[in-house]
């Protein structure tokens, strides 16, 4: 089985990072076949083998996964040791929507079928979060969040690298009234994140938001990859394209501690 995407592979980051798709799973249709998540009416045994070989794409098994609840908010949980198996052994890190870490080869993952999936890496300092931002987390900010949680171990917004993995993209994703009334009020009426589509309805960035959003928690765009790839690519899960669809993931692991020198 195959990630659909490794982001950061290219760089020094000292973590694993993969994109799962739909192939490679035990889940009959309408989840076939690598559904990740519980909550959709797909057999929890299929689910609980989806994710123990979803894991297996970093290199550990699902004793050291962490998996949670993720309810559209803007909580952010520290997890450890102490957590590993949240998901496959035990219920999910309950109520959240964001996973920070400083414990090597702990596998915390983010579910999405439209959403961003979102990691975040400080390779100095070793503190590793991951975050799920559909509208609700995009207008609140749960990716400032983020930072700032990943700040209180010891990472500084500026060396801080990622990548937004795929989500509904801009072109498609159009949104009413009830979501571009809050959006507007945080990111500006002239923000390009969001413009008018027809009548009553605009179109919206989630990633252009979310960058918006770390920007301003001091983490430098540019450090920041942006998946080509749309949540409605046939590789992938759409909630908008077709419901009841299964869930992929964004799973990533920092590697075992290693000393990396400032920057210059």
């Amino acid at each position: 089985m195959e990630a659909v995407a490794r982001p950061l592979r290219s760089s020094s980051t000292p973590a694993r990072v993969v994109i799962t798709g739909r192939a490679g799973g035990v889940s009959n249709p309408p989840f076939a076949s690598l559904n990740l998540g519980t909550h959709v009416g797909d057999d929890p045994a299929a689910v609980m083998e989806n994710r123990r070989r979803a894991v297996g794409l970093v290199g550990l098994g699902p004793d050291r996964a962490v998996f949670a609840e993720q309810v559209h908010g803007e909580s952010v949980t520290i997890v450890d040791d102490a957590d590993a198996g949240a998901g496959t052994d035990r219920p999910a890190i309950p109520a959240t929507d964001a996973l920070v870490t400083t414990t090597p080869d702990l596998a915390l993952a983010i579910m999405v079928a439209d959403c961003v999936p979102g990691v975040l890496v400080d390779p100095v300092a070793g503190v590793l979060g991951v975050f799920h931002a559909g509208w609700k987390g995009t207008i609140g900010g749960v990716a400032a969040r983020t930072v700032d949680v990943m700040h209180q171990l010891g990472a500084e917004p500026d060396r801080i690298v990622g990548a937004l993995g795929p989500c509904m993209r801009f072109e498609t994703y159009q949104v009413d009234d009830v979501v571009a009334a809050p959006a507007r009020a945080v990111f500006g009426a002239d923000t390009a994140v969001l413009t008018p589509d027809t009548p009553g309805h605009h179109r919206f960035d989630l990633h252009g938001a979310n960058l918006l959003h770390l920007r301003d928690a001091g983490v430098d765009p540019d450090g920041i990859e942006c998946s080509p790839l749309g949540s409605d690519d046939p590789m992938l899960c759409s909630h908008r394209v077709g419901a009841p669809v299964g869930r992929f993931a964004l799973i990533a692991a920092l590697d075992a501690r290693r000393e990396v020198e400032e920057p210059r």
